[in-house]
């Protein structure tokens, strides 16, 4: 697959995720009868630790995953070794990145999770958080899995 597939592929993704009513908001424009509202994406173009990224190479294979954290529980520490788009639904939550410092996500919000870089994600008040998470990952290979670190870097 190319960069440009890849590209398209991620696109498409993020337009099928706007027009879905999970991201129900004002609406900020009108196409063939559906109302889309942009999701503000943290950093853009970069990971939330400002990380340039490619896709992997061979087939694509999207998983999205509805997540939820429990008031005043913690993920374990782990990093991902491909793009993962998180979409904050509800809720408020910390990431720590260890050396590179902690992000407060809240509902609402999306980024790019940081790649091959070790953090743990921790909700922030007494509600559980709710995140969409989606892996952008390639077909017949095992890098949809986090791998679990024995420490923040």
């Amino acid at each position: 697959m190319t960069s440009k597939q890849s590209i398209k592929s991620l696109s498409y993704l993020c337009a099928v995720l706007a027009s879905t009513s999970i991201f129900a908001a004002p609406a900020h424009g009108n196409y063939e009868g559906v109302e889309a509202t942009p999701v503000p994406l943290l950093g853009g173009d970069k990971t939330i630790l400002e990380q340039t990224y490619a896709y992997p190479t061979g087939a694509p294979l999207i998983k999205s995953y509805n997540v939820t954290i429990g008031a005043g529980k913690a993920t374990d520490v782990h990093a991902h070794s491909i793009p993962v788009l998180v979409y904050m639904v509800s809720g408020q939550m910390e990431v720590d990145y260890g050396s590179k410092g902690k992000r407060t996500i809240k509902g609402g919000e999306s980024y790019v999770e940081a790649i091959n870089w070790c953090h743990q994600a921790r909700t922030v008040g007494n509600k559980p958080v709710k995140i969409l998470v989606s892996y952008l990952g390639q077909a017949d290979a095992d890098n949809m899995k986090p791998t679990v670190c024995a420490k923040l870097e």
